[in-house]
């Protein structure tokens, strides 16, 4: 089976505006696709600080300013699965965005979740965030969709 490498996008890449690279907070505690995900971000031209729980993503929003926020919605803090880990940081940067380096009206946030939208008509944590997201997509996700979800939402945004 022949495997191929990532290869950066063309001159015209989806993530280049202005000729700066722009900043991704990612905060996903599955470390293996954080890793994969940074590794491809970056090799089509994003910065991207990585965490993996709300503690940290609230650090780094305080002393950085991002582009872009990707949050899991499911995160472990402190050794636990917290089922609204990522739903409680979306609500603290859409609502009490005072604690963001960025603008929090400037800063879109892409949820990503594993979890279906809807389980047995029950509320979900997808609909609990659906119009504070700026864009939900439901893993897995494929890199290049990534990418491009990442340009619209910086490119809406600006």
């Amino acid at each position: 089976m022949e495997t191929k490498s990532l290869q950066p996008l063309s001159d015209n890449a989806l993530h280049n505006t202005g000729g700066s690279a722009k900043s991704l907070l990612l905060v996903e505690d599955d470390s293996v696709l954080a890793g994969l995900w940074q590794n491809y971000l970056q090799r089509v031209g994003y910065r991207v600080d990585c965490c993996s729980t709300v503690g940290d993503a609230e650090v780094l929003l305080q002393s950085n300013p991002y582009s872009l926020l990707i949050v899991d919605l499911f995160l472990r803090e402190d050794g636990r699965m917290l089922e609204e880990g990522g739903v409680t940081l979306i609500n603290r940067v859409k609502l009490k965005g005072n604690y963001c380096k960025t603008s929090v009206n400037a800063m879109p946030v892409l949820a990503v979740t594993g979890a279906p939208a809807r389980s047995g008509g029950k509320f979900s944590a997808v609909d609990s965030i659906k119009n504070l997201a700026d864009g939900i997509m439901h893993k897995p996700v494929r890199l290049q969709a990534l990418s491009q979800e990442i340009f619209r939402l910086i490119a809406a945004s600006a």
